[in-house]
């Protein structure tokens, strides 16, 4: 069977654009003046094209609903402005049952591992330990 450990995920590219100019908004006034459109979305279309991808494509949460009954684990730091712990609560929402999210006091992004070894460990082991039984659900198995 399959497990995933996915750490300090975002929902889907379009999310993420959107919440990252918000950030960048709040590193000097001139750029509260930027507005969102067109600008979000040229930065997509763009990405895509230079790329070569459909950015729409990029979606972790429509991804996780076929993770359904796998055992999955979603790591974030408590304090991520990046990607901020709610995303992982989301995508466990997006897998269902099985899956698991372990959330690390921490600032950094991608920092979970660092900022929590033992947790980050003994969550990483149940998820594949789970894995390594083969054992699938019923949802797996659809």
């Amino acid at each position: 069977m399959t497990g995933v450990i996915c750490d300090s995920s975002f929902r889907s590219l379009d999310d993420t654009v959107r919440h990252h100019l918000r950030l960048f908004r709040g590193f000097r006034w001139w750029l509260r003046i930027v507005p969102s459109w067109p600008v979000t979305d040229l930065a997509i279309y763009w990405m895509g094209r230079r790329g070569g991808f459909d950015p729409t494509q990029s979606n972790v949460e429509a991804a996780a609903k076929h993770l359904r009954g796998r055992p999955v684990l979603f790591v974030a730091n408590s304090e991520d402005r990046r990607m901020p712990k709610e995303i992982a609560f989301d995508l466990k929402a997006a897998v269902g049952p099985g899956a698991e999210v372990l959330i690390v006091p921490g600032k950094s992004h991608g920092g979970a591992w660092r900022d929590g070894t033992a947790a980050y460990e003994a969550a990483a082991a149940v998820v594949l330990g789970a894995a390594g039984t083969g054992a699938v659900t019923a949802a797996a198995a659809q």
